[in-house]
């Protein structure tokens, strides 16, 4: 009655596995050092998260007069001849 084709192979069930969670098998005392070793291991986490944060913004601190722009001097050092010339007309 149903329009979906079936399939021609036999599907046999294979043996299946009971899946159970790791902290089921674990008694109280080895869970208790699991969830200890966890929560070191999460703090340990956050801590290099907060100094890889902290990196990046002394990073960016660092960069950033670079962008604002150069001042007088570093014109005049790239200034042509010309341009020098030039300015001194104005000036006078």
């Amino acid at each position: 009655m149903c329009s979906t084709p079936k399939s021609q192979s036999q599907i046999g069930s294979a043996k299946k596995y009971q899946s159970t969670s790791i902290l089921a098998k674990l008694t109280t005392e080895q869970r208790q050092r699991f969830v200890q070793k966890a929560n070191k291991a999460a703090e340990r986490r956050y801590q290099l998260q907060q100094t890889q944060l902290v990196a990046n913004a002394l990073k960016t601190k660092k960069s950033a007069p670079s962008e604002q722009g150069h001042s007088w001097y570093y014109w005049l050092i790239n200034a042509s001849i010309s341009a020098l010339f030039l300015r001194l007309k104005r000036s006078c």
